[in-house]
């Protein structure tokens, strides 16, 4: 995300008019890989094409996140420059302002944030509307399904996903899925590039044991971080 990939120019006139494209999700500063993810993306589209950005005033209620907050606990007040805190969660109109909001900038593609079923019903339906209008959509599938789904919640994503016209995801056991489910669509997989935008270490830590552990993002019981603590005190 942060490399510079080979670009097929094209001709002068396609690099005098760049493409106009939208991406909906969460930026920093929302918490997780995934604002990291698509606010790295945000800075890198910025600068080759016509871009709008829409993340979220309300990202989820309160009873549903499991911390304190789901912003960034030392930049609660940080704004990302040329991004718009529009969607709401518990209000459908500001839904419908950003699907106007894409349409009347004149984007061709908007590119979807899916990893929850919570938003799914949201952008399924701003999808549908934007599709409507003739702008292609396409969905940054970071998980096709809630980790904890059952039968039921993944019927449901699976009937929502219909709304997209191509795909991109992150591993090729998903690609599989989405192309066994939708074959006529593109779906396109692609590794996720290192997180290069943190700044370097000040100091080094010094050696606490014969290995050692570290964690990157929340703690959920899918992950399995108790079963490799108790195998990391094992083999110490």
């Amino acid at each position: 995300m942060n490399g510079e990939p080979a670009i097929n120019a094209g001709s002068a006139t396609a690099a005098a008019h760049p493409p106009s494209i939208a991406l909906v999700g969460p930026v920093r500063p929302f918490r997780g890989g995934i604002a990291q993810y698509t606010t790295q993306l945000h800075r890198i589209l910025a600068s080759r094409c016509a871009l709008r950005t829409i993340s979220y005033h309300r990202q989820y209620p309160v009873w549903l996140y499991p911390g304190k907050s789901d912003r960034e606990p030392d930049n609660m007040a940080y704004r990302e420059p040329g991004v718009d805190y529009l969607l709401d969660w518990r209000n459908p109109l500001s839904w419908i302002r950003t699907t106007n909001s894409i349409v009347s900038s004149g984007c061709s593609l908007v590119l979807f944030d899916w990893w929850t079923l919570f938003w799914a019903p949201a952008t399924a339906l701003m999808a549908r509307r934007l599709r409507g209008r003739g702008v292609r959509v396409t969905f940054l599938c970071h998980n096709l399904f809630d980790h904890d789904a059952g039968i039921f919640k993944r019927k449901l994503a699976k009937s929502l996903l219909t709304q997209a016209d191509a795909y991109l995801v992150h591993s090729s056991e998903q690609a599989a899925a989405l192309r066994s489910s939708y074959p006529d669509k593109p779906v396109v997989a692609h590794p996720i590039p290192p997180y290069d935008q943190f700044p370097p270490p000040s100091t080094w830590l010094p050696k606490r044991g014969r290995l050692e552990l570290l964690f990157f993002g929340f703690i959920r019981p899918y992950k399995g971080l108790d079963v490799l603590v108790d195998a990391l005190a094992r083999l110490n």
